[in-house]
């Protein structure tokens, strides 16, 4: 069996203004792959509204039933926001981390 992988790779500042953005290329991602990646190398800063996206995308992947993961590179930025947030209890610096650090989220 052929994995008909997509890389999705939001850059620069992910925030209410790109979210919409993001989660329709996710969506359509959903729609047409398996797995889905999430990159996270080009992501300079986010806000909540990328968490909020970021949950519901693991939950619309586990819906469907298309693997969903996350990789590349977590600026230390995004970490600190993501422990000051309460989302982890410590920044991670690669996003394989960040699937085991951020609270409730189980990416399959």
């Amino acid at each position: 069996m052929s994995e008909n992988i997509k890389v999705v790779s939001p850059e620069g500042v992910v925030g209410i203004a790109s979210c919409n953005e993001l989660r329709v290329q996710l969506l359509q991602a959903f729609d047409t792959a398996d797995p889905v990646l999430l990159n996270f190398s080009h992501i300079e800063r986010i806000d909540l509204s990328f968490v909020q996206i970021l949950y519901a995308a693991v939950r619309e992947a586990g819906i469907r039933g298309v693997g969903f993961r996350l990789n590349g590179e977590v600026s230390k930025e995004v970490g600190e926001y993501l422990v000051a947030g309460g989302f982890c209890k410590e920044a991670p610096t690669e996003a394989r981390e960040l699937e085991n650090h951020l609270v409730e989220l189980q990416v399959k």
